[in-house]
């Protein structure tokens, strides 16, 4: 299984032509890979800014990069495939190291600004408020 990552703003379907006919093409096969990137969603307002993720199969895979289109767009760097698991896990390590500045603070935060960090697990605050009752 592998991923196509888009940064086109549009989605591109890109088809797999039956050239036996000698009168017209048929298309035989199609894959629709998602754009969007950069362009707001008007119902949630999120606009994706990495690139829009398409799964694709084995199948589709090789005949993708033997079309001109998709090859164009992958050399000016509109479109990239990646394994399966490599998504997952680059997606996965990025989303672990980056945080925004509403992020709920961490133990680690409080120590930077050397402030003791609050009593987070129910048995701590349990104990904590025995020991005032007494």
């Amino acid at each position: 299984m592998f991923y196509v990552i888009s940064t086109m703003a549009s989605s591109v379907t890109y088809c797999l032509y039956d050239t036996s006919r000698k009168d017209m093409n048929v298309i035989k096969e199609s894959v629709t890979i998602k754009g969007k990137t950069g362009v707001t969603d008007k119902k949630t307002l999120i606009c994706a800014t990495g690139g829009t993720i398409t799964q694709i199969t084995d199948k589709q895979f090789e005949w993708l990069n033997k079309d001109p289109l998709f090859k164009f767009h992958e050399k000016k760097g509109f479109v990239r495939i990646e394994k399966a698991r490599n998504v997952a896990e680059n997606k996965a390590e990025k989303d672990a190291e980056v945080r925004d500045k509403s992020s709920q603070m961490k133990d680690e935060d409080f120590i930077k600004q050397k402030i003791k960090p609050p009593k987070t697990s129910e048995e701590e605050v349990m104990t904590e408020v025995a020991e005032e009752s007494k």
